[in-house]
């Protein structure tokens, strides 16, 4: 309704997190998921869970934040697409103990409370950044409104490589991409890609 179109919804999901991990690391039924709770046999929410409880509530959140670790994949963005109208906000690295700057992020909201989504993921993204200036971190915020084109993209990319592969190139790419929490397959998407298609002979550049 229209009425309910003036309010602005966030829904900030806390604790450990693991993004989709790797088969070779953890049972099948143990790969994607956040919020691990150590008091209830390390009983977590799977990523289709949280896609389904979203689904379900009467109004979509504008933004979906993750305060966990390694949750800032691709995979993780697609999954919730449908479920959130407009903005993810997740790191790709590990995240400090201390997770988000509440008391900063949430200041600048009370001096303009009608700020928009994208003004928000500012907030929480630099007053983060600030926090912790001292050490290397990442946060990003991204607009889920357009991880349909991105998929599109990947697809297309992974059809053309896959025409004539070239495993080398696709090696030399991981490499030489930053890895996240030194998993060899947390890798940023954007380097790879870009390393492949520049590198590669299946690519027009």
């Amino acid at each position: 309704s229209a009425a309910s179109d003036v309010y602005k919804r966030q829904l900030v999901m806390w604790n450990h997190g693991g993004g989709w991990r790797d088969i070779e690391e953890a049972n099948p039924e143990n790969l994607r998921g956040i919020s691990w709770d150590e008091t209830s046999n390390n009983d977590y929410l799977e990523m289709r869970e949280v896609e389904s409880a979203l689904k379900s509530a009467n109004q979509k959140m504008n933004v979906l934040g993750f305060d966990a670790c390694l949750m800032g994949m691709f995979e993780v963005a697609y999954q919730v697409k449908d479920a959130v109208k407009e903005l993810a906000i997740f790191s790709q690295e590990v995240e400090p103990g201390d997770g988000w700057d509440y008391n900063a992020f949430l200041n600048k909201l009370k001096t303009n409370p009608s700020a928009d989504a994208k003004e928000l993921a500012k907030y929480v993204t630099s007053s983060y950044q600030a926090f912790y200036s001292y050490q290397n971190t990442t946060i990003s915020a991204v607009d889920l409104t357009k991880a349909p084109g991105l998929k599109s993209a990947i697809d297309n990319f992974a059809k053309t490589f896959m025409k004539s592969p070239e495993w080398q190139v696709l090696k030399s790419a991981a490499n030489a991409s930053p890895e996240f929490e030194h998993r060899f397959n947390y890798v940023d998407l954007y380097q790879l890609m870009n390393y492949v298609s520049t590198k590669s002979n299946s690519f027009d550049t």
